[in-house]
């Protein structure tokens, strides 16, 4: 019983936490973040079409991945849109940070839940 107790406080605590997350976005700076994702994505999805296109014109010369049949080639060009998103998201926020206003402006926003800001210590 312990356990389930402590399983709804933890999802009202998230839903709690969801809530603070989405009130600290207010500045206008955020919707920068909106066309540098979809750019990022699109070219990284983009750029993976075309290496796995290649890729598939040198297994089999005689047909490209436009006019191929079956569920390879769905899931030859589905599968990289998930790998585009993550590493899109990543690079839209890199993107958006080389404008020291909007990277200002982020990292006073992530630092009023979080104590975090955009640069990455590695040590």
């Amino acid at each position: 019983m312990n356990w389930i107790k402590r399983q709804l406080y933890r999802t009202i605590d998230y839903g709690h936490e969801a809530k603070r997350r989405a009130e600290r976005r207010k500045s206008l700076q955020n919707f920068l973040l909106i066309p540098s994702v979809i750019l990022s994505t699109s070219l990284i999805w983009l750029l993976s079409l075309y290496c796995f296109s290649q890729w598939h014109a040198y297994i089999f010369p005689e047909e490209t991945l436009a006019n191929a049949e079956g569920i390879g080639p769905i899931l030859v060009t589905v599968s990289p849109l998930f790998f585009a998103l993550l590493f899109g998201m990543i690079l839209g926020n890199k993107l958006v940070a080389l404008f020291p206003t909007t990277k200002r402006v982020l990292e006073q926003e992530a630092q009023k839940l979080f104590e975090h800001n955009l640069s990455v210590d590695v040590k």
